[in-house]
């Protein structure tokens, strides 16, 4: 995965692009839109010769005239995330600069007596048994005392939360606060991190659903259509909790009405560059070892991938790419991975291994943890593949 992303970077070419957007005024609200291109003056979806946007300002520009074609709006919530499972907890603590590795660690000393702060923590679970549904007043209760800001905020005790689900549940439940009190003080900086997200995640359970309106405007003008999209928060609900650092924009359009004329302000062509892919950090390494679908081309073999349960299981794959560091296959550098040293020398060899033989070797695995295979036909099976490996090795070289 981190030799076929260095991959795309390495040969990918930026394409220089064009955008047109236009500032209108209406009931006194200012706002923007992006002219919609034509189909035949696009490539790849993109326009990209300057002189064709300068031509498409040139022929509704001096008329100007914009008149609303269509006017959406549109109440739209959004419920709180569920609780952490191992693999979604590495994510976001890796977003604060703790590594899966030190958040396994931390996670399981906050678990651990004599804290015995949160719940099991190696799960790929995020979902918990309705039996915990009559510990929910006790632990708001709790969690109030150890992080006093909570107080400042609305819960409900009694909504109805999608996360309690018996049906959902794994081996292991989400991974949330206990109801024991906790000293927050006597806990490390890292600690009280991983904590406070967990914690925040269960309480943001039992808050308002994040509110919004969704508008959507159509425009035209000579022929040109136009398109305006906003986004005004309603109510904060959960988000107002958040303990990332996303904030919601708003993006205000005017109510409008079909056949309206609007205010031409001006326009401005905007030179827009693609940008390469990114590096994979710990936590996203994580996040795709737990969901590789994404990186499968093959349609059919996506949907198996899809429901498979990834490479790894939580509990492991954060020391898999800690292995993988210390073997030199990847080094981690300002937070990203790369290629390492082995993997550089070694990369003709690389075409002997994907995420679809990695998943199928995980459910191999599997199998046999559930006794849906034996130990022998396991055995059979991975020494078959290893002498196949061997000779493709062979012959390559």
């Amino acid at each position: 995965m981190v030799y076929d992303r260095e991959l795309q970077i390495r040969n990918f070419k930026s394409i220089e692009h064009y955008k047109v957007e236009v500032s209108l005024q209406a009931n006194g609200v200012d706002f923007k839109a992006l002219l919609e291109i034509p189909e035949n003056l696009l490539t790849d979806g993109y326009l990209i010769n300057k002189s064709h946007a300068e031509q498409l300002v040139n022929k509704f520009l001096p008329k100007s005239g914009f008149i609303v074609e269509s006017f959406d709006r549109k109440k739209s919530k959004e419920s709180a995330p569920l609780p952490y499972d191992l693999s979604s907890l590495q994510v976001d603590a890796s977003k604060f600069g703790i590594t899966p590795a030190k958040t396994l660690q931390l996670v399981q000393s906050l678990y651990d007596q004599p804290l015995s702060a949160v719940t099991y923590p190696r799960t790929d679970s995020k979902y918990l048994p309705e039996s915990m549904i009559k510990d929910v007043t006790k632990t708001l209760t709790t969690l109030n005392k150890v992080v006093p800001k909570f107080s400042d905020f609305k819960v409900d005790s009694e909504k109805k939360v999608k996360c309690f689900n018996d049906k959902k549940v794994t081996a292991h439940h989400a991974i949330i606060p206990t109801s024991k009190y906790i000293d927050l003080s006597k806990l490390t900086d890292s600690q009280k991190a991983i904590y406070i997200l967990i914690a925040t995640r269960y309480f943001q359970q039992f808050m308002d659903s994040y509110e919004f309106d969704k508008t959507k405007a159509l425009f035209k003008s000579s022929n040109f259509s136009f398109i305006a999209k906003g986004k005004v928060t309603t109510n904060k609900g959960w988000k107002s909790l958040s303990s990332s650092n996303e904030k919601s924009k708003n993006e205000e359009l005017p109510d409008l009405t079909s056949s309206q004329h609007v205010q031409f302000l001006g326009y401005r062509l905007i030179t827009c560059k693609t940008s390469a892919p990114k590096r994979f950090t710990e936590g996203s390494l994580v996040e795709l070892m737990g969901n590789p679908a994404g990186l499968v081309r093959d349609e059919q073999f996506k949907e198996l991938v899809s429901k498979s349960d990834g490479i790894g299981t939580p509990a492991t794959r954060s020391d898999v790419i800690q292995k993988a560091v210390s073997s030199n296959l990847i080094v981690i550098q300002n937070g990203m991975a790369k290629p390492g040293k082995l993997i550089n020398e070694n990369a003709q060899y690389l075409s002997q291994f994907s995420v679809e033989s990695s998943v199928l070797m995980q459910q191999k695995l599997s199998s046999a943890a559930e006794n849906c295979m034996t130990t022998e036909a396991l055995y059979e099976h991975f020494t078959k593949q290893t002498k196949f490996m061997v000779q493709q090795w062979k012959k390559a070289s």
